[in-house]
Order: structure tokens, then C-alpha cells, then sequence
């Protein structure tokens, strides 16, 4: 498994159906709505229906209509989907051919093989299946976390792809964008060090409940990533790394040594950006 979710990502896979042309005369309003028929979020409802559900309305609705549920996205509505389902039942045809064209299509042909894929392997009974398992489940991110904490305890290496996979970070792949912050909280959990530069170095490219997840997950490591962060924070000539150093640091506060180290900086650093980094670091 180390290397199981590097490796479906770097297959190949069978490109989406080619692009239907659109029928005349098909309007890009609906009767009773003022919303366009092809825009980005329907093209984004068929993408997570065809993927998600099967290429199925019915469970899509079904899916939304649980407000709790782990992959509803913010910008889809019930309405619409319904308002879709009507357009292509009067069509007498699939719309998603006539809508999921060019890298959207390549995205949702990854997306399937990759469930088929970790479907296959969540079959087995040892820790890379119950970490597939875990990346397909509908149970939220605690309870998995609570579940795997003693399975992944001498596994640790198994979690480092599925917490790097940007693939994996997107909500249209299995687990709705969720499996990349269940590996990082296990890392944290765990302190598993070598994952620290690897984390570390994620901290500005991704969302911000996945960059929380590995902020509090480095915080989590105590002493060591403390150790590293300080070094980063002064080293020159000034980056990216510095910042994250600082937003990493932010968290150990009340400590005497991050804040002489943010005030002695601060007044030697030119760098507007930086320089607001550091007064989050000194306790006035």
C-alpha cells in the first residue's frame, strides 16, 4: 500500500464518452426558472451524479436530502438537480454527454476507476483495505479517525500518499474530499515526524479545513515541529516557508522564546507580509 495511491493515480483511463452535439432548440432557461441550464453548477451536479450515484437523480436526491450527509456540496441544490432531472426526462436523453466535455470529463473517468480501484482493495482484511474502507465511508471524520488510530499505529507510511493526494482533496473523488484530512489527523495523532516536511510543506495549497487539519496535526508533534518552525522562521532569504513557519508557530503560543524571536525579527524585516506574520506571534 505504500505506494497503492500514487499508482492509481498515475494509470490510464478510458476518456468520457465523446461530446454529444446539443439539440436545437433546447432553451438554456427553464420555464419556471431564471437560472441558465448549462452553467458551471450543472455541469458540476452531472459530474457528482455520474460518479457519486450511479448517473442516478433519484439517489442524488435521495443523498441531498439528508442535510448531514458527508459529500452534500454547498453550491448544489435540491431544486436544481430536480430541474435537471425534468429537462432530461424531456429530452429522452443522458445530458451529462451533452454538458462534461475536455479535463472535466478526464476528471470524472479518474474518479470512477479510482472507487473501482479502492473498492477492490477495500475487500481485504489488513490495513490498507480498512484504510480504503475508510476513505469510502459515509461516517464522519471522527469516527473514522477514532477507528483507524490503532490500526495505522505501525502503519504510519500507509498514510502519507492518501494525505498528499490532491486527487483525493477534490470532492468529486472518493471520499468527498475527506481522505486527505483523515490521513493528516492520524499523522498528528500518531507523530509520525518524517511526515513533517512533508506536511509542512502542504500549508498553502489547499482548502482551509484541510490546511487547519495539518496545522493542528504539526501542533499535535509537540517539541520537534517547534524545533523546525524556528528555524524556518529566521532562515533567509525570506519565503513561503518563513510564513508557514509562522502560522505553525502561532499555535504553541503563550512561549516566550516564539515571541523574543518574532519581536527580534521584526525589526530587521522588510517584508510587508512577513512582517504581519511575526505581530501574530508577539503578545501585545
Amino acid at each position: 500500500m505504500d505506494n497503492f495511491f500514487d499508482s492509481i493515480l498515475e494509470r490510464s483511463f478510458e476518456w468520457y464518452e465523446t461530446q454529444e452535439t446539443i439539440p436545437e432548440g433546447l432553451s438554456f432557461h427553464g420555464e419556471e426558472s431564471d437560472l441558465p441550464l448549462l452553467d458551471e453548477i450543472d455541469t458540476l451536479i452531472l459530474m457528482h451524479r455520474d460518479v457519486h450515484f450511479s448517473g442516478s437523480f433519484t439517489a442524488m436526491l435521495e443523498y441531498y436530502r439528508n442535510e448531514s450527509a458527508k459529500g452534500i456540496q454547498d453550491e448544489v441544490e435540491i431544486e436544481r438537480i430536480r430541474f435537471l432531472e425534468s429537462i432530461q426526462k424531456g429530452l429522452k436523453r443522458d445530458l451529462a454527454p451533452l454538458l462534461i466535455t475536455g479535463r472535466d470529463a478526464e476528471r470524472v473517468a479518474q474518479a470512477k476507476k479510482m472507487y473501482q480501484e479502492l473498492s477492490r482493495l477495500a475487500e481485504n482484511d489488513n490495513p490498507e483495505g480498512q484504510l480504503a474502507a475508510a476513505t469510502l465511508s459515509e461516517r464522519s471524520e471522527e469516527e473514522l479517525v477514532d477507528e483507524l488510530l490503532p490500526i495505522m499505529r505501525g502503519n504510519e507510511k500507509l498514510l502519507l500518499s492518501l494525505a498528499t493526494s490532491d486527487f483525493l482533496l477534490d470532492p468529486l473523488f472518493p471520499g468527498y474530499g475527506t481522505g486527505p484530512r483523515i490521513a493528516i489527523v492520524l499523522l498528528g495523532a500518531l507523530c509520525y515526524e518524517p511526515a513533517i516536511p512533508i506536511l509542512f510543506a502542504r500549508i498553502g495549497q489547499t482548502d482551509f479545513r484541510t490546511e487547519s487539519a495539518i496545522v493542528h496535526a504539526l501542533h499535535l508533534m509537540g517539541e520537534p515541529v517547534k524545533k523546525i518552525c524556528l528555524k524556518k522562521l529566521v532562515a533567509k532569504p525570506i519565503s513561503q516557508d518563513n510564513e508557514r513557519a509562522a502560522i505553525v508557530l502561532a499555535y504553541f503560543l503563550p512561549d516566550q522564546k516564539i515571541e523574543a524571536q518574532a519581536k527580534s525579527l521584526l525589526s530587521e524585516v522588510d517584508d510587508a507580509i512577513f512582517r504581519d506574520y511575526l505581530k501574530t506571534l508577539i503578545n501585545v
